[in-house]
């Protein structure tokens, strides 16, 4: 069994095909992370509906000026009533490459505190979006030391012992070729953020390509598909859980 901890298949860019696009990936287990309230319900009605699909809810940092403090606060208080239907707390991190103003800065990391809070509450895993702001995130996460945390397409060689997952587009990103070179290879996740960071960003990814992953880790490593795939799953079943895998 293969696994996706990170796509986002509630994205209009599925939804001429989305029946189609949750068939190809076969034996993929999808985990889709909500980005900001619409997306929240969304990914909860897609993943009733497939049983392989399973949800992560959270708020982007990308989209902070969107949320109104108040907003953010009732979205947290809804997510937390749903509990029973969510693998993970996700997306959430923070986001300086496209949130340039520092007090809009500071409102992503009292989000991403408090969605961390709801996750150590929760005694849930969270899966984390860090671009250009790799310093700030690592500082924040030692305040949870008890949370079982995944960075999501990260390719820093700082990662301070974190589990991170690998896009297909590792097949042009050399610093995340490096990484995975680099680091132990119980480490590793697969994940395919799609519709983005596919192998041709000008395609549309999708959750199927997480074999693809499995191939180029496999390759960079020079060990077998099959001995990644393995480690790959128990390590994603040793972060996230049964219910996921």
């Amino acid at each position: 069994m293969l696994v996706d901890v990170h796509c986002h298949i509630d994205d209009q860019a599925f939804d001429n095909d989305r029946d189609e696009v949750v068939k190809r990936a076969g034996n993929v287990t999808m985990l889709n992370a909500g980005v900001d309230p619409p997306s929240n319900r969304k990914t909860l009605e897609i993943a009733k509906k497939y049983s392989n699909v399973k949800a992560c809810l959270g708020l982007h940092p990308e989209f902070i000026t969107k949320f109104q403090n108040d907003e953010m606060d009732k979205e947290i208080e809804w997510i937390r009533t749903q509990e029973k239907s969510i693998v993970a707390i996700s997306e959430i991190g923070l986001d300086y490459y496209w949130v340039k103003d520092e007090k809009q800065r500071d409102r992503q990391k009292i989000l991403f505190r408090k969605m961390l809070t709801l996750a150590d509450e929760l005694n849930l895993p969270v899966i984390i979006h860090s671009r250009d702001a790799v310093n700030d995130t690592l500082t924040i996460l030692e305040e949870f030391s008890n949370l079982r945390v995944i960075l999501h397409g990260f390719s820093d060689m700082n990662n301070k012992g974190y589990p991170v997952s690998v896009a297909p587009s590792i097949y042009r990103n050399k610093a995340k070729q490096r990484q995975v070179q680099a680091l132990p290879i119980e480490a590793l996740l697969t994940e395919t953020d799609s519709p983005l960071m596919g192998i041709d960003p000008k395609q549309r990814n999708e959750p199927v390509n997480v074999i693809k992953v499995i191939e180029k880790i496999a390759k960079l490593r020079k060990i077998d598909n099959e001995e990644v795939a393995s480690v790959i799953f128990q390590n994603a079943k040793r972060l996230l859980g049964e219910a996921v895998c």
